[in-house]
């Protein structure tokens, strides 16, 4: 996952990061893929059939055409407690300003929350 560095709100931080995300399951090769969200809204708008003008609508498309690209791609809304390592990071690249390439190791603003999803 990248933060990207002029990323106006955390619902277009978890629009980017699903596209990127499926950008990398695809580059790696993984033919299956369920992909884990806290943003409801985002979800919805991705599972639906309709096309979406909001802001995030560009991203909506992508994550819908990618997805396409593996055997098969669920979306799936969870609560934010299930998923904060993800939240974690995006708050912080959203707060530093800072961009970061998230590929070979965890972040250290994120290693307590990696070691509460261990432990659950």
């Amino acid at each position: 996952m990248v933060i990207n560095r002029n990323v106006p709100s955390s619902f277009v931080a978890e629009a980017i990061a699903c596209v990127q995300s499926l950008q990398w399951g695809l580059e790696v090769g993984f033919p299956d893929v369920v992909l884990e969200g806290d943003s409801l809204s985002v979800i919805q708008r991705i599972q639906s059939k309709c096309e979406d003008k909001s802001l995030i609508g560009a991203y909506i498309r992508d994550c819908r055409e990618l997805g396409q690209g593996f055997n098969t791609c669920f979306f799936s809304h969870i609560l934010r407690s299930a998923n904060e390592v993800a939240h974690v990071l995006a708050t912080k690249g959203l707060k530093s300003g800072e961009q970061s390439c998230i590929k070979d190791g965890i972040k250290e603003c994120a290693r307590e929350a990696v070691e509460r999803d261990k432990g659950e």
